[in-house]
């Protein structure tokens, strides 16, 4: 957590870093910590997604869907279906 943290400050709009941060805050059961990084997660600008060499096309799902699951995963943790519903919508 310390080390995303670190790269989160140092490049505040790297979505994947408060990705993470988000993704270890909620298994430590830190709702509302967690929320907050998946919420500037789902803001961060979209990033070119990581090309291998010979590999022709990659389907590429936007981070900002994954941050809204993380969110519906809060939600539903504190028993409430419809905001998680909004946030799978």
């Amino acid at each position: 957590l310390d080390a995303f943290r670190r790269v989160a400050i140092a490049n505040p709009s790297l979505g994947t870093a408060w990705f993470r941060i988000g993704e270890l805050l909620f298994k430590q059961g830190r709702l509302d910590e967690a929320a907050e990084a998946y919420t500037r997660a789902a803001a961060a600008p979209p990033q070119s997604p990581y090309q291998p060499a010979g590999v022709a096309t990659r389907e590429v799902v936007d981070l900002a869907a994954y941050a809204r699951l993380g969110l519906a995963r809060v939600a539903l943790d504190r028993r409430d279906a419809a905001a998680a519903r909004r946030e799978i919508q």
